[in-house]
């Protein structure tokens, strides 16, 4: 008996050591931290600790109500980020840990003043540069709409205002013109 309660040691001594813990934000800003394996029996008791020793969740299903969102026997979902949290689980008088250590400052989404323009999470511009640059953008748009109708306009016959103006003189009038010119003046009667 003493041997298989040896080997039973031992064994949770190797399921220890492969004990790990994941940490995940979820959509709606909670955080889950998880261990990788689910206890083997629902007699199991564990609990979920501050550095400190503090229990935030033990087996009587007690929790912090201000922190503590949703808990299983291997995972609990937190309101904010803890940067380290130990897990306890104890199975048939054998005790195992683990530890679960994050950055918080990780999942914490970097806001941009009020005065920047954001095109991206990494290009930013203050409101001046953006809205110059956007003025930039829309003249050179006008001016190249502005050119393509010139080159529209004169590929197609040039201004025909001009051209109904202009019409060559007629011979009558040609007549009155070559008279004019050697000093003897003729009437030209228009039909």
């Amino acid at each position: 008996m003493e041997v298989v309660a040896q080997l039973i040691v031992l064994l949770s001594a190797a399921a220890a050591a492969t004990l790990n813990c994941s940490i995940s934000k979820s959509h709606d800003g909670s955080f889950r931290y998880q261990i990788s394996e689910k206890p083997s029996s629902l007699k199991c008791t564990t609990s979920w600790e501050y550095r400190n020793g503090t229990v935030i969740v033990d087996i009587r299903k007690k929790s912090d109500i201000s922190l503590v969102m949703n808990h299983t026997l291997h995972s609990v979902d937190l309101k904010d980020c803890k940067d380290f949290l130990l897990y306890k689980r104890e199975c048939n008088g054998v005790q195992v840990e683990a530890s679960c250590s994050v950055n918080c400052s990780l999942f914490v989404v970097k806001s941009h003043p009020p005065s920047r323009v954001c095109l991206s999470l990494n290009i930013c511009t203050d409101t001046v540069t953006a809205g110059v640059s956007a003025a930039a953008v829309v003249t050179v748009l006008l001016l190249l709409l502005f050119l393509l109708w010139l080159v529209r306009k004169w590929r197609s016959g040039g201004c025909r205002s001009a051209q109904e103006l202009y019409a060559p003189p007629s011979e009558q009038e040609q007549v009155q013109i070559e008279m004019e010119g050697k000093g003897t003046i003729k009437t030209v009667i228009v039909q």
